[in-house]
């Protein structure tokens, strides 16, 4: 049995992880600053914390710390957005930083000695760090600052524990219908699902991938593979979208 220690665990990509890990026989172990999420089985242990708070941050540590929790993963999940240079305030933007970045750095150091030899860190960060939608700089740096994170994490730790980060593009988490336009753009022809993301941790996880240090795993349907220009191969730039029919 391997222990998961997963943040952002309460909904999304992070709750479907926790799921799935306690369905395996696992132990999951879950930080999130919302409410316990109904139809979490009990044997996940659940910590509410807002990682932004560095108090309750410590607590919630000193808690992980005395249980005696030794981890084998290490997920760091957690993400928010506050908009970015139209919109976003100072604090709005220190605010995604702290959540996204410095909690997860804050989080691998203090429980260094609760990971087990070679243990796995996996790092989710996204494709806007690379790719950029208006009035979104607050998200986009952070996930630009989590893949450097990891790659000088991956070489502070190297030898001791693994790190590595998955950057997902369009990941549904509704299960809603897509439309055929939504599915259709991808170059894998359809949106991404959180199993996609899943099992890109379980693999990484492996320990028989110990040569996998430092990698960053783009799982984006091939979007960030695609160039797009005016009129070419169906695209076109409309200042004034209107809806989409299937």
């Amino acid at each position: 049995m391997k222990t998961y220690l997963i943040t952002g665990g309460a909904s999304g990509i992070g709750l479907a992880l926790s799921l799935d890990v306690h369905a395996l026989g696992h132990q999951a172990v879950v930080l999130d600053q919302h409410a316990r999420p109904e139809g979490l089985p009990v044997s996940v242990k659940y910590y509410r914390c807002d990682l932004s708070n560095i108090e309750q941050l410590k607590h919630t540590l000193n808690t992980i710390q005395s249980e005696g929790f030794m981890f084998d993963v290490l997920v760091h999940n957690a993400a928010t957005s506050k908009g970015g240079v139209l919109s976003a305030t100072y604090d709005d933007f220190n605010h995604v930083m702290a959540v996204n970045v410095s909690a997860p750095f804050y989080l691998t150091q203090q429980l260094l000695p609760q990971l087990k030899h070679q243990a796995s860190v996996v790092f989710i960060a996204s494709t806007r760090a690379f790719q950029a939608q208006q009035d979104n700089e607050a998200y986009s740096a952070s996930k630009g600052a989590v893949i450097s994170l990891m790659q000088a994490l991956a070489v502070s730790l190297g030898g001791r524990v693994r790190v590595n980060a998955i950057t997902p593009g369009w990941i549904d988490t509704t299960q809603q219908e897509m439309s055929k336009a939504d599915r259709e753009q991808h170059p894998a022809k359809r949106v991404g699902t959180p199993q996609d993301i899943i099992q890109a941790i379980y693999f990484l996880s492996d320990p028989k991938q110990s040569f996998i240090q430092g990698a960053n795993l783009v799982i984006d349907g091939g979007m960030t593979k695609q160039m797009i220009y005016h009129a070419d191969e169906g695209w076109r730039y409309d200042p004034n979208p209107g809806l989409l029919e299937d």
